[in-house]
Formats: structure tokens, sequence, C-alpha cells
């Protein structure tokens, strides 16, 4: 740096003294040559002989020429790369989850089994009870069995095979009726299965028997005999052909006898009467002959029907 500026220095004396016009015409030893195309070493007096900068000296116009900084280094060589066009793997487009939000924002999915809160298991109901399987004709049968559920759940029932002389009640299971006479027989199979709306569990099947009734009979029948008569009131005789038939009277009272039946045969002496109600009546007979003419009572006598 040092050097650098002594050599300006001397250029710029050098063009002081040509402007003003002074001095020998003969270049002196620190004076420029007027060659232009010269080039002239200027030494400063120092003890360095180094070669000063070429100046360019303009003929026409007095201007000082300024030294051209140093070339910069050169720029390190770099070999170009041939772009690369990267590959790209198509990937199959999927489906965006639905966005179930109110707010309309972007959410991210989640998977719908992160959210989801375990089902508690359904517990099955339980059902139980013993049905009496024998009825008789005329009574009344029922059979509820007893069911439990542990969710609480609401239970419905339905049945299987249910006897034509019963009823049933689906909020209960209750199984009724009254059979009669002629629903004696077996009813099989009968089942009733309770449900909680998603599991259901089954009674064992059971069986009712409807028996017969041996019911008392109400009526019964009466024997009766006679003598038939031989005389008539006024003492005169009866022959037995003379006779054309009888009549039998009863009545529950002495004093109300109705005639019951009539009996068109003369020689009859015994008969039965049937389907009287149970209990005592009092009994008369009478005659008459072949002219229709009709004798009084018999000896009134009490009579009791039974079975």
């Amino acid at each position: 740096m040092k050097s650098t500026q002594a050599i300006l220095t001397t250029i710029v004396l050098s063009f002081i003294l040509s402007a003003c016009g002074g001095g020998s015409a003969t270049p002196d030893s620190n004076q420029v040559a007027s060659n232009p195309d010269q080039d002239t070493a200027v030494s400063n007096g120092g003890a360095d002989n180094t070669p000063a900068p070429q100046e360019e000296t303009v003929k026409d116009e007095q201007e000082v020429s300024v030294v051209a900084p140093p070339p910069p280094p050169p720029s390190p060589t770099v070999n170009p790369v041939a772009p690369t066009t990267p590959t790209v793997k198509p990937v199959a487009p999927t489906k965006p989850p639905e966005d179930t939000s109110d707010n309309g924002g972007d959410q991210t999915p989640t998977d719908p089994s992160e959210n989801e809160v375990p089902q508690p298991v359904n517990q099955v109901p339980v059902i139980s009870g013993t049905p009496a399987s024998a009825v008789d004709a005329g009574d009344v049968y029922s059979f509820s069995p007893t069911a439990t559920d542990g969710d609480t759940d609401t239970l419905s029932f339905s049945v299987a095979n249910l006897p034509n002389w019963a009823d049933f009640n689906t909020q209960n299971g209750t199984v009724s009726g009254s059979p009669t006479d002629q629903d004696v027989g077996n009813y099989n199979n009968i089942q009733i299965t309770v449900s909680d709306g998603t599991d259901s569990a089954t009674l064992a099947a059971f069986s009712v028997s409807v028996n017969p009734v041996d019911v008392a009979p109400t009526t019964g029948s009466m024997s009766l005999r006679w003598t038939a008569p031989t005389t008539r009131t006024d003492g005169s005789s009866l022959s037995l052909a003379d006779i054309k038939g009888f009549c039998i009277y009863i009545g529950t009272t002495r004093d109300n006898l109705q005639m019951q039946v009539e009996l068109a045969e003369g020689d009859l002496t015994s008969y039965v009467l049937d389907n009287l109600e149970l209990g005592e009546y009092y009994v008369a007979v009478s005659v008459y002959d072949q002219q229709d003419i009709m004798s009084s009572y018999s000896n009134i006598v009490l009579k009791t029907v039974v079975n």
C-alpha cells in the first residue's frame, strides 16, 4: 500500500508541471515520456526498484489514468448437474371422513374405534315356575311364571301350543282358563318364553290334563206296583177285560198331585218313572174302563226318588 501512494503522487506532480508550461523540453528523469505507447519506470527515490505500474496518458485531454484493480480470483468451476424429475407413485384417492361437527371447522380425522364406548353385555332374563299338570272340568286353571332380568329391562312374554280353553297374558306370562266337559283331554308341549328385547329364555315345556268330573246325579227313578181293582164303586164286579188303562199321579204335597203318565194297557200292574229330580213325592194311581169312566185315586203313598 505504501508503494502505490508514492506512484500516485509522482503522476499528479508531473501533470501539474505540464499544465503550467515550465521546464525544459527534455524530459527529466522524474518525468513521464510523452510517448503514450512507451512504458516508463518511475522511481520515488527509494531503495525498492520494483517497476511502477503502467499509466495511460491521453494526448489531447489532460486526464489522470486510474490503475485498474487486480482481477478477482477465478471462481471455482462447478460442474452443472442436470435436473432430475422426481418419480411420483400414484396413490389411490381416499374418501375424506365426513365432518359431523356443527361449527363446520376443519377437524383431523380420527379412528372411530378410538371414540367407541364399550357396551355392557346384556344379561339374559331368567324364567322359572312349576305349573299344575291337571285341572278338573269346570274348575279354574291359572299359572304365572316368575321372571327376572339383571338389567331391569322391560320384559314381554309369548306362548306356544296354548290350549284352546285358556287365555294368555303377554305382560306377565299368565295362562288361565276354565275348561268344560267338552275340553276333557291332554294338552302337551306348552312353552312360555320371556324376552328383554335382546335375549330370551323359555320355561321347560309342560302339559295340562283336563279331567272329567264325576258329577252326582240330580235325577233318579221311581218304581211303582199296584193291584188291579175287581169291583166298581157300586159293588158290581169288574173283570180285567173291562179295564182299559191306568193313570199315575205324583206331587210334592199330598194335596197337589199332577198326572205324570197315562198307561193305555189294562193288564199292567207296575211301572218305573225315570228322570225325576231327587227328592220325596206323593204318588197315587187311578183306573179307567172301556167307556173311559175314571175311578178315584188309589191310596196315596210317599215315595223317594234316588239315583
